[in-house]
């Protein structure tokens, strides 16, 4: 019987309580379960396999979360994990569809190997290893390849494994609806879900989790796609998962869920519109560097035609010929779905063919508090501040994964797909330095070419501050020299291609800044600073050209 433990509407503390009385003793001895026979199916994978990467499991070295962890052949799970984002990878099993393609048996056997190493030393209960995520994340990749896992098991590892599963779903059964973070909770019902198409269970039962996890969608997912959280790692997971349930929902001909495609399709076309032409999503609201394989992959599960330019979840893209380029409205996340958010209104980030060009810091993975903190404010972007003051700020006695507070009236979007060209309207300033911001952004020439303008509008009793800055974060490995006029700048990027800046309005100088990587961490790199007086209808000008010849 599934819990009762979770009304619609709790409290923080009280939900608190509640998922610690779920996981007390008093309730974990219910987790037990199925027999070893009860899984009959999986689920089906979609990602992409890479081979090398069992040979260098093979041989101890474990390339998680653009970390290496070299173990000397021991399992990695006797290792101290070198950061959140490695163990976490490691913890939720991705990297078992690597092993999918190989079909060996020594392979098989590795696999099952390292299964049963983390039920041995995580198959208790313990609030890290058992959190909802990682969790259903893990249930969600066993499944998908229990038939290599099991395939060679002896009948009493095949019991130990299926046990373990069990209980892991049956845990998030009792906890259901309890996790610190929403986005967690559509995780819970989506493992809940896949539990039940790969088990013998009614079709009664497989329409009730579904349902379920519909009214989450609804309540997550907007009109338009996007995760009300606005962050395009957290999209990218739960429609990962999704795609996993709606493939294998299609072999169920019995169960028909109608709504699933059309949530599907309008979340695959959310992150259409925030996918560069690096094939990465924009660093916004805690995105980081994601593997454009899966992101590909994933794509490539909705054929559905989806426009080149638009906005979505507050943000707007443009696109012209090679280029395109993201900017966010700095719109803020409902309370309780901001964990990430960040203080990046009129941010962008702009990519022309396979060269990022102008992007954000990102969310420096593996730092400390201070640190994360700092790469969600708005210095870590390409966008603008006033006196360094961001657009957004934390409640005070905050943590750095509290959600921000927005200041002022919601932010405001024009799109033109004629030129094409936006214009944000900033509101967050009006209170504290009296004056509203707007940014009109245009590609031109091909994509070849694009101009900026940010004008500063008087506001309320008028404008109160000294400075408006504006920051232009570059990729890394961009040769940048600073021309003898002061104000223009050339950029030659890692392929060759040349770029010039040039500004009117404001002086310019060149800082130190910094990029998140997937593979090599905070890379140094440089920014264009932009600073002007803070005075009532002042527009600074900046135009960036593409070199020919």
């Amino acid at each position: 019987m599934e819990s009762k433990f979770a009304p619609r509407v709790l409290t923080r503390p009280f939900r608190r309580a509640l998922d610690a009385f779920a996981c007390s003793p008093l309730v974990r001895w219910t987790w037990g379960g199925l027999s070893e026979s009860s899984f009959s199916g999986a689920l089906v994978e979609f990602r992409p396999a890479d081979g090398q990467m069992i040979d260098d499991m093979l041989i101890g070295r474990y390339v998680l979360a653009g970390r290496l962890v070299e173990t000397g052949g021991h399992s990695p799970f006797a290792f101290e994990p070198p950061d959140l984002q490695f163990e976490e990878e490691l913890d939720s099993f991705s990297w078992l569809r690597h092993f999918a393609a190989s079909r060996s048996p020594e392979h098989n056997s590795f696999a099952r190997m390292l299964v049963l190493d983390w039920i041995t030393r995580n198959g208790r209960f313990n609030s890290t290893a058992w959190g909802h995520r990682r969790t259903a994340l893990r249930i969600m990749n066993w499944m998908r390849h229990l038939p290599l896992v099991m395939d060679g098991a002896t009948r009493d590892q095949a019991r130990t494994i299926s046990r373990a599963l069990s209980a892991q779903i049956q845990m998030l059964r009792t906890r259901r609806g309890l996790a610190p973070d929403p986005a967690h909770n559509i995780l819970a019902a989506l493992a809940l879900a896949a539990a039940s198409l790969c088990t013998e269970a009614p079709s009664e039962t497989i329409r009730r989790r579904l349902s379920r996890l519909m009214a989450l969608l609804g309540a997550q997912i907007g009109r338009d796609g996007m995760h009300l959280s606005r962050n395009p790692a957290v999209q990218v997971e739960i429609l990962t998962e999704l795609a996993s349930i709606r493939l294998t929902l299609s072999q169920h001909s019995e169960i028909d869920m109608p709504g699933l495609v059309p949530i599907a399709d309008r979340m695959h076309g959310a992150i259409d519109l925030l996918t560069l032409p690096t094939g990465e999503p924009a660093f916004f609201n805690g995105a980081g560097p994601m593997p454009v394989d899966l992101v590909m992959a994933l794509q490539a599960q909705s054929l559905a035609k989806r426009p080149q330019g638009g906005t979505v979840g507050g943000y707007a893209r443009l696109a012209d010929g090679r280029s395109a380029l993201i900017a966010d409205s700095g719109q803020i996340p409902p309370p309780g779905l901001g964990r990430s958010s960040t203080a990046s209104a009129l941010a962008l980030e702009f990519v022309h063919g396979g060269d990022l060009v102008f992007g954000s810091c990102g969310p420096a993975l593996g730092g400390g508090p201070e640190r994360r903190l700092a790469h969600r404010l708005g210095p870590a972007f390409s966008g603008p501040t006033i006196d360094g003051i961001s657009s957004a700020r934390l409640p005070r006695s905050a943590g750095p994964s509290s959600g921000l507070i927005a200041s002022g009236a919601p932010p405001e979007m024009e799109f033109s797909n004629g030129e094409p060209s936006i214009a944000l309207t900033c509101h967050a300033f009006e209170k504290s330095a009296g004056c509203t911001l707007v940014r009109r952004l245009s590609l031109l020439a091909d994509g070849d070419t694009l101009v900026g303008r940010d004008r500063i509008l008087a506001a309320g009793r008028g404008v109160n501050g000294d400075r408006l800055e504006l920051r232009f974060h570059m990729a890394p490995r961009a040769i940048v020299e600073q021309e003898a006029d002061g104000q223009t700048v050339r950029l030659t990027m890692q392929s060759g291609t040349g770029w010039s800046f040039m500004c009117e309005g404001a002086s310019l100088e060149l800082e130190e800044s910094v990029r998140q990587t997937g593979h090599f961490g905070l890379l140094p790199t440089q920014m264009i600073v932009l600073t002007a007086p803070l005075c009532a209808d002042h527009e600074i000008a900046w135009i960036l050209t593409r070199q020919t010849g």
